[in-house]
């Protein structure tokens, strides 16, 4: 059982290959970098670069996104259409206001495909009837899709996707929270106002962390060594393992959770860090219950 990873191209494509490198311990999604794309308003990731570095290195990867232009269906249908041309396998994505013959298309090609434009709120009724609607027309056509940036607990029960993503796991040391996954939920637990209980006192000590390594400000902070190497924070490793235990949850459930790792904030050495500690609990035979 591999730990799922996500990475973007739009960090750069030796990050990528930085990232490639775990190849054979985690299962890698490669996104294409067309939300930088389009947050920036410049080309930041060009499809000859993209379709170059698929073809020497796509095999590393166990799915890569197409390099969508969001806003504009016909010109990431040309890309699709580029990339399949080479002999590439894209994994095509659906955005918001798209049409559900379009949909149906998409999942005939390729069989599985990203679901993107669900907002920052995917609590609100609106979201949670746009996500029912296009995952019922994904497993009408017999196929299966990614959430783009859904990671609620009650979501993902509810819908049950094949998989989503996530770059909550590093927030520890940006926001002085730490998310600490008690097996059936998460207790946030804030620097700034730490607050014993026994529930997440019980939490704390599957992790063999204690009340007193959060106390210390150096626990919230990641930063490097004079050595170079990286010294990641109690906190934030105690984020990222949560993360990973909660990923494990959903998997046996039937939905991959995708961990992202970025090369800022020193996010990629963190989860390094954090497989480290965690690595043992995938390498063996997930539990049936």
């Amino acid at each position: 059982m591999k730990l799922p990873v996500l990475v973007s191209f739009a960090h750069s494509e030796e990050f990528a290959l930085t990232v490639s490198e775990m190849a054979g311990a985690w299962s890698l999604m490669l996104d294409s970098g067309a939300f930088t794309n389009w947050s920036t308003g410049k080309e930041v990731v060009k499809l000859d670069a993209y379709r170059a570095f698929l073809l020497r290195h796509g095999r590393l990867f166990a799915r890569y996104l197409n390099l969508d232009v969001i806003g504009d269906p016909v010109a990431s249908r040309r890309n699709f259409d580029a990339l399949r041309d080479a002999g590439l396998s894209p994994v095509p994505v659906f955005q918001r206001g798209g049409a559900a013959q379009e949909l149906r298309r998409m999942v005939r090609e390729a069989g599985f495909v990203c679901i993107g434009g669900i907002s920052r709120n995917p609590q609100a009724q609106a979201e949670q009837a746009y996500m029912r609607q296009t995952l019922s027309i994904v497993r009408q056509e017999g196929g299966s899709a990614h959430l783009l940036g859904v990671t609620g607990l009650s979501s993902l029960r509810a819908l049950r996707p094949a998989s989503c993503d996530s770059s909550t796991w590093s927030v520890a040391d940006r926001f002085g929270r730490a998310d600490l996954w008690s097996g059936y939920a998460f207790l946030p637990v804030k620097r700034k106002a730490l607050k014993p209980t026994l529930a997440r006192g019980r939490a704390l000590r599957s992790f063999g962390v204690t009340w007193e390594e959060l106390r210390d400000p150096e626990a919230w902070k990641t930063k490097k060594r004079s050595d170079g190497t990286v010294a990641t924070g109690a906190a934030r490793m105690l984020c990222a393992r949560s993360w990973m235990r909660y990923s494990r949850t959903l998997a046996r459930q039937g939905t991959a959770l995708y961990l992202a790792t970025q090369k800022m904030f020193y996010n990629h050495e963190s989860l390094l860090a954090a497989w480290e500690k965690e690595k043992h609990r995938w390498t063996k035979q997930p539990s049936r219950t």
